[in-house]
């Protein structure tokens, strides 16, 4: 009954149905269909690596397309195939994601010494391979250095894939995601705003025509239940939008007058056609996917030529499945932890600060200028947030923040990029499988003596000054209720269709962190410095994490000096909106506290 060919036999019956004309026939057996694949997709997630994973259900995309277009392109007035497409979509988006971190945290609690043993020696292969990647193939011939990177590889899978697999109590993979889970868990004033890029099936058309060029589409879900499904059109035609929104976001010398042209072309064509399911929700709780997921929608402009900001409250998933972790937060156990200003130099160097810096710097050539805001930044956060553990200059180093253990708060403010080592990429490109496998060492952290460490022996990268993304993937975060990358294109990455983007925000789900706050692009130092100092003044107050970054954005908007949207926009909230668990508990009982000061008055006057 559950066998991969039944599923395969009742899909191909569905497209039969469906080419002769009876599309309801065709839902009916999709829908078996598709359930069967789910059984299967469960029992197989359990096993694997996290890439052999990937390959399994990269199998399954075609029928993931087949549904939304059977809803969209044939019956889209139809509520259970609408139903049905949106099932699909929140049971397989994200999917891996989903289920690797699951693994892990299930692992995390239940670690024996011989666990604890292997992690330790995954954590290392990861570092090895990540030296290996940046340092390049330095005096190796190149047959050597891609013999060393793919063994490395290699070693990692087997290693990540034992640890996985290690016994069976973690043999469940994920909660089943079905719209009910998922609308359970959305605010009565949220709505639920999960794209997804699809191929359009035509089971009519000749064999080599059936798939059509990538579209966007769009679900909406309520926590009422209504939900709804719309065809937003081709990838051709909304991606160069976005990419002239985010050219002209990005650069602040380009007229606030030219960005809100961009910005509302682009919303007129993503947000403008679900402008009626959206209603009154001040908040949406967005999924992106494709190109979607470097573009902060905050700051698109709607029909009344307001940023979307003024009116909404904004928060990002992966997948609107994300919300079925939420419930279920383990608790911190180390207080929030402050890593900033990081001496790059060697002892004694002489260093000339640069005017307005960006914490980007020029991470190929190594240049990288001072960060003075950092400091700054960690210091008034430090007042905030009186129990943080703080760790400046020469004590901000990478060893400091693999040694984190479920701290409640993580910020590391320094140099962050997104750029690859293009002699490594160029050399693996005629192997995709490795390729792909190196995607998380892109993205990184640049840590206190960087230029110390960029050459030597690969084993010793305890400490060799960058932290990629694969590297904070091993991060112990489970607990921490927040970590704030302030620094460049931390929210940037390879986009993963379906998947959303491989860099340190995937990174940082997969080492149990509950939200991410994570930046877009470049960003300049004194403003990210301002912008981040009132975060936190707005956390202590109790806002909600999204809530609290769309205040402080506000109040930087206001500010003359910071009005281009550059500046206030670049960075986002990922992950649990929800006010963070020490301030709730404050607010809660400083409201408690003033009651009973009012009943006392009361009583007072009463006698």
């Amino acid at each position: 009954q559950d066998h991969p060919h039944v599923a395969t036999s009742l899909n191909n019956l569905a497209g039969l149905y469906w080419a002769q004309g009876d599309p309801t026939s065709a839902l009916n057996l999709l829908i078996q269909g598709l359930e069967v694949e789910e059984q299967n997709l469960d029992y197989n997630l359990v096993v694997g690596s996290e890439s052999e994973k990937q390959d399994y259900i990269d199998k399954l995309s075609g029928t993931t397309n087949v549904a939304i277009s059977l809803h969209l392109q044939q019956i889209p007035n139809n509520q259970k195939a609408a139903h049905l497409a949106l099932t699909t979509i929140l049971r397989r988006k994200g999917r891996i994601l989903d289920t690797t971190s699951n693994s892990w945290q299930r692992l995390r609690q239940n670690l024996t010494p011989e666990d604890q043993k292997r992690f330790d020696e995954l954590n290392q292969t990861n570092s090895q391979l990540a030296k290996l990647y940046h340092q390049g193939p330095g005096n190796q011939s190149l047959d050597d250095y891609k013999t060393q990177l793919e063994k490395l590889t290699e070693e990692k899978e087997t290693q990540e894939k034992a640890l996985l697999e290690k016994s069976p109590e973690f043999q469940r993979a994920t909660q089943v995601a079905t719209l009910e889970a998922v609308q359970a868990q959305l605010p009565p004033d949220a709505v639920l705003i999960e794209f997804f890029q699809y191929q359009p099936f035509d089971p009519k058309a000749p064999p080599n025509q059936q798939w059509g060029k990538p579209r966007y589409a769009v679900y909406t879900l309520h926590s009422d239940g209504r939900f709804k499904g719309i065809d937003l059109g081709p990838a051709e035609e909304i991606d160069p939008l976005i990419y002239d929104f985010t050219t002209a976001i990005r650069n602040p010398g380009i007229r606030i007058s030219r960005v809100k042209d961009a910005a509302g072309k682009l919303e007129e064509k993503i947000l403008a056609p679900i402008r009626r399911q959206i209603g009154n929700s001040n908040h949406l709780i967005i999924s992106p996917d494709g190109a979607l997921n470097v573009i902060p929608f905050e700051a698109l402009v709607d029909h009344n030529n307001q940023f979307l900001i003024e009116n909404v409250t904004v928060t990002y998933l992966t997948s609107g499945r994300d919300v079925l972790r939420f419930p279920v937060q383990a608790p911190p156990q180390q207080p929030p932890v402050l890593i900033a200003d990081p001496i790059f130099g060697k002892p004694g160097e002489t260093v000339q600060l640069a005017q307005n810096p960006t914490r980007s710097g020029n991470w190929p050539q190594r240049k990288l200028p001072p960060l003075p805001g950092t400091r700054d930044e960690a210091e008034a956060i430090a007042e905030i947030l009186p129990q943080a553990q703080i760790r400046l200059g020469r004590q901000a180093t990478e060893a400091v923040i693999k040694q984190v253990n479920r701290p409640s708060i993580l910020h590391i403010a320094t140099h962050g990029f997104f750029e690859g080592n293009q002699q490594v990429d160029s050399l693996v490109r005629e192997n995709p499988r490795l390729q792909s496998r190196l995607s998380l060492l892109n993205s990184g952290l640049v840590l206190a003596g960087v230029q110390n460490y960029q050459s030597g022996n690969l084993a010793d990268v305890v400490q060799d000054g960058v932290l990629t993304a694969l590297e904070a993937s091993g991060l112990n975060l489970y607990g921490s209720e927040l970590v704030v990358l302030s620094a460049c294109e931390t929210g940037r990455g390879e986009l993963s269709q379906g998947e959303g983007v491989y860099g340190l925000r995937r990174a940082l789900v997969l080492a149990g962190s509950q939200s991410q706050v994570i930046s877009l692009w470049q960003v300049d130092d004194q403003s990210t410095k301002e912008l981040m100092v009132s975060y936190y003044q707005k956390l202590k107050q109790g806002l909600g994490r999204s809530e609290a970054m769309r205040q402080a954005q506000l109040e930087m908007q206001q500010n003359q000096k910071y009005q281009h949207p550059y500046f206030w926009a670049a960075f986002i909230n990922s992950g649990n909106w929800k006010p963070l668990r020490r301030q709730k508990a404050e607010v809660r009982r400083q409201k408690s506290e003033v009651r009973r000061q009012k009943a006392e008055v009361r009583r007072q006057k009463s006698d």
